[in-house]
């Protein structure tokens, strides 16, 4: 790269994931940047319809970086629909900043789509950030179709791309999206913090307040309990499991949770309800159990950071087909176990195998932390970034 780019990053949100990447981005590499953000969720006190809660992340956001809250129109404001974000402001701002290059993370908002068919991209390139999969697509073909004219149109206005992982780049070459274009930044969390705080449980003290004896196989659901992530299942897994010494765990709320409750109500090994989390007590959350459980159903869980976070704590995990990060974070075997989307039976056999295979177990939390800690990084997502600005930018 010929000088110190000036990059703007344009993202709906204050993200618990994001902002350390662009902290981190702000102080360990040569670029400028500022993050220009649509909404003030995560930051302000606001509900989450999903789970059912209103609240904000514990752990700062803003800091580290220069950002921008751009003001926002909509009379609904939010990501729950597409005319929720809605910035008229956006381009003047972006504008005014004079930055070399533009990272959009998603498109499929108002404010977004109009900057992207908008914005001169011959005088300041775009890249773009996604994590879209086709695992599960169930769409029409006529749908199919008209998708596959539509974002092969707005995919060709971005200079390059970051994909995720390895579905994540699939999906964007099934688009038309030339291998040139791909650099790999793979997501990642904030895997130091979670291992510090992981490290510094006191997992009898926290197992004793969960009344879960220490001997006792943990397995544990973290996020909104809705049906696309499919907590239902797991839960009839584990009671038709015959592995004793067992308990399932679910750190999270949301419509599900009183026909949760009631089915847990009557199976005879241990079932607890944490209800919602805050960033900064999750890492004894992962600390306390012993195997993570994400059986996500459908194209909804692109990725599933959970897995991210649960593995920097020193944690296999038990995912489905359908979940965006399966082919990359699990190695059967070595980090997790993987099974078909929506197959109880499938599922079953997995919690089986963790229970009744501990040492084992113990094997695969060592590597689960060492593969994430080498191959998921926020030093590892800025390499990408960096090789982008540099096919765009050669030196």
């Amino acid at each position: 790269m010929p000088h110190r780019l000036r990059l703007a990053i344009i993202t709906t949100h204050p993200v618990q994931y994001y902002a350390p990447w662009f902290r981190y981005l702000s102080e360990n590499t040569p670029l400028t940047l500022k993050v220009f953000y649509l909404w003030d969720f995560g930051i302000s006190t606001r509900e989450d319809p999903a789970f059912k809660k209103s609240f904000q992340w514990d752990i700062p956001l803003l800091d580290g970086y220069e950002s921008e809250l751009v003001p926002n129109k909509s009379a609904d404001p939010g990501t729950h629909h597409f005319k929720g974000i809605d910035n008229p402001e956006l381009s003047a701002r972006i504008s005014e900043w004079k930055p070399d290059a533009v990272l959009l993370i998603g498109y499929n908002y108002s404010t977004l789509l109009h900057f992207i068919k908008t914005w001169n991209r011959h005088a300041v390139p775009m890249i773009f950030r996604g994590d879209s999969h086709r695992i599960a697509e169930t769409t029409s073909v006529l749908r199919r179709a008209v998708k596959q004219i539509a974002l092969r149109l707005l995919y060709a206005r971005f200079a390059a791309f970051l994909p995720v992982g390895t579905a994540n780049a699939a999906y964007f070459r099934s688009y038309g999206v030339p291998a040139r274009k791909l650099f790999l930044a793979p997501h990642a969390v904030e895997n130091s913090r979670f291992e510090e705080a992981a490290n510094k449980t006191d997992i009898a003290k926290l197992r004793a307040e969960w009344q879960i004896p220490a001997d006792t196989t943990i397995f544990l659901f973290v996020g909104k309990l809705e049906s696309k992530k499919r907590p239902m299942d797991l839960l009839e897994a584990f009671a038709q499991s015959s592995s004793p010494n067992t308990a399932l765990v679910f750190a999270g709320s949301g419509e599900l949770e009183d026909s949760l409750r009631q089915r847990a109500s009557q199976i005879s090994e241990p079932v607890r309800f944490l209800g919602f989390k805050n960033q900064s007590e999750m890492p004894a959350v992962y600390a306390c159990s012993d195997v993570l459980v994400l059986p996500s159903y459908g194209s909804y869980e692109t990725w599933g950071l959970a897995v991210n976070e649960a593995m920097a704590c020193g944690k296999p995990a038990i995912v489905s087909s359908h979940v965006g990060c399966a082919e990359d974070l699990i190695l059967p075997g070595k980090t997790g176990w993987r099974f078909e989307a929506g197959d109880v039976a499938a599922l079953r056999a997995c919690i089986e195998d963790a229970a009744t295979n501990r040492t084992r177990v113990v094997e695969m939390s060592r590597h689960a932390q060492e593969f994430i800690t080498s191959h998921n990084s926020y030093q590892t997502a800025s390499q990408g970034l960096l090789r982008a600005l540099e096919s765009i930018y050669p030196s």
